[in-house]
């Protein structure tokens, strides 16, 4: 565990740094960014199932999130943005820059049901990234606030005097007001999301153990389990289904418009590296305008070094005490930082008010929490 005074000093490094750091920002963000094609993309292409948005973005482009370039939709259809199994796409060029267009709508499948009877079957269009990874985190998971935490109605007990509950057992609430039949997801809040710089709390993870529905039970509300992924304890929070709606997978990727920068807080899977198609938690959300499509470089801060010549520059790992000591209270003269390096990119699919939650989709290294996410 880190000491406060590592603290102090990452905190003064980063101060130290800022400047040079948004100077670089400004100066990638006053260039147009133009689309470049892949050398070998196909001149068109026939939508197949499974796949997703991303890949028919790499396929033709080398910057997945200049999309919205590269896409012409149809403005005389429904949803021009969506895009189905089957349809056939064409890369043309209008005015000298190429367009991605749907040179062949996919036919809606007919199936016979009868001698006079037919039906069409819909399609469902490409998710943006697979569905698989991010699923949990559009139905299951949660960012609650402390305020939001301190507000919720939760779980107060059974009559039998257990502590848990399971499917199909019935138990009481506290500070629900419902009506017969309505359905609450029960929530069980989780690992504190903090601010690796400003140590600011940002929310705190909450997973789905169950959904319960709730019954009449005189002046109480009483809630009978109806699916359980874990045991319920007392004092779990309740949210109801309507007010926490399933985020739509299907969102253009996209560069955000401004300049953003934040840190990896948090890995899905707890593990200390992650790579292509992990869950990451950063700190930033919609208090940054963050939004679901935004693409996000994964950066590398580069490494800290004692340098004070005639003596051979140590890393800050292997510094004395007394290097160290001037490592953390940011003396310029003897501290040199090398360049952040760029190790991927990933795509931001869920936002709250301080946090966000992106799938990486491309990396060159492992990474790891405090690593920093900024425009690509």
């Amino acid at each position: 565990m880190k000491t406060n005074n590592n603290k102090e000093g990452f905190r003064v490094r980063t101060r130290l740094l800022a400047l040079v750091a948004g100077l670089t920002l400004v100066i990638t963000a006053a260039y147009a960014t133009e689309i470049e094609l892949n050398p070998d993309y196909p001149e068109t292409y026939i939508v197949q199932k499974g796949d997703t948005l991303w890949d028919i973005s790499s396929m033709f482009l080398k910057t997945p999130w200049l999309w919205p370039k590269l896409w012409q939709a149809n403005p005389q259809i429904d949803n021009p943005h969506l895009i189905y199994p089957g349809d056939e796409l064409q890369l043309v060029w209008i005015n000298e820059q190429p367009k991605l267009v749907k040179s062949k709508p996919s036919s809606t499948r007919i199936v016979k049901l009868g001698p006079k009877v037919r039906t069409s079957e819909p399609k469902a269009p490409i998710p943006t990234i697979p569905l698989k990874e991010i699923r949990p985190f559009l139905i299951y998971e949660q960012v609650l606030s402390e305020e939001e935490i301190a507000s919720l109605p939760y779980v107060l007990g059974t009559n039998d005097g257990t502590t848990r509950s399971s499917y199909p057992q019935t138990m009481y609430a506290k500070g629900v007001d419902a009506p017969q039949g309505q359905l609450f997801g029960i929530y069980r809040p989780g690992e504190a999301l903090m601010h690796p710089e400003t140590e600011e709390l940002l929310g705190y993870e909450a997973k789905l153990v169950a959904i319960a529905k709730s019954m009449p039970a005189g002046n109480f509300t009483k809630l009978e389990i109806v699916e359980s992924k874990y045991e319920v304890r007392n004092g779990d929070k309740l949210i109801p289904v309507l007010e926490r709606e399933v985020l739509p997978a299907f969102f253009e990727p996209h560069e955000p418009n401004r300049l953003v920068k934040g840190h990896i807080i948090h890995t899905a899977n707890y593990s200390k590296y992650v790579g292509k198609f992990d869950v990451v938690a950063m700190s930033i959300g919609e208090n940054h305008n963050i939004e679901a499509g935004h693409v996000l470089a994964i950066m590398q801060p580069g490494a800290v070094m004692y340098d004070e010549p005639p003596e051979r520059p140590q890393y800050e790992d292997d510094a004395n005490a007394l290097e160290k000591m001037a490592i953390e209270f940011g003396d310029e003269e003897v501290i040199v930082q090398l360049p952040d390096e760029r190790v991927g990119e990933l795509l931001v699919f869920r936002v709250y008010e301080k946090v966000s939650y992106g799938l990486i989709m491309r990396t060159d290294k492992p990474v790891k929490q405090l690593d920093i996410v900024t425009n690509p």
